[in-house]
């Protein structure tokens, strides 16, 4: 992380990733902070940073893409390609879809009961699931996708969690 002369200007060019975190109303920046083949999650507020997850080692591949839940307790993303959720008030990290396949670019639902998320756990096509984090239970959200169909990118929310695009 660089500073800058201007408190409201924060460089985090070195950061792996950013992402707003839901917090009492407002808004804060975190990163994902690499060092040494490890991972932490940071706060940043006022100028000051405050490790909030430290993992012994990296979190979702080179991007360390993380995303945080809409209320801001739980943030979600892929560690030893398997969706992760870590849920920050009880200090712990579930699995809710264990899969032998590759998954990636998991997004939380606008109300925070589900994940979408890109799969290849039915063969080498990729497709978009979705899963209830308190209940594990999955759907498949396409199907027929081939190695030569179209790929299947990060999936979006509606704001009213009716539709998902990708």
């Amino acid at each position: 992380m660089t500073t800058t002369k201007d408190p409201d200007i924060l460089n985090v060019s070195e950061a792996v990733s950013i992402a707003w975190r839901p917090q009492d109303g407002e808004e804060v920046l975190t990163f994902v902070d690499r060092e040494n083949g490890t991972d932490t999650i940071v706060e940043y507020i006022n100028g000051e940073t405050t490790p909030i997850v430290e993992f012994d080692e990296t979190i979702s591949g080179r991007a360390g893409t993380i995303q945080w839940s809409p209320e801001g307790e739980s943030v979600t993303y892929v560690r030893s390609d398997e969706i992760r959720v870590y849920d920050t008030n009880e200090d712990t990290e579930i699995t809710p879809v264990p899969s032998s396949g590759f998954d990636s670019a998991p997004q939380w639902s606008p109300d925070g009961d589900q994940l979408a998320f890109v799969s290849n756990r039915h063969g080498d096509a990729t497709d978009i699931f979705t899963v209830n984090v308190g209940s594990g239970e999955v759907q498949q959200v396409t199907e027929g996708a081939t190695r030569d169909d179209e790929i299947r990118f990060g999936p979006a929310w509606s704001p009213d969690g009716d539709a998902i695009t990708y």
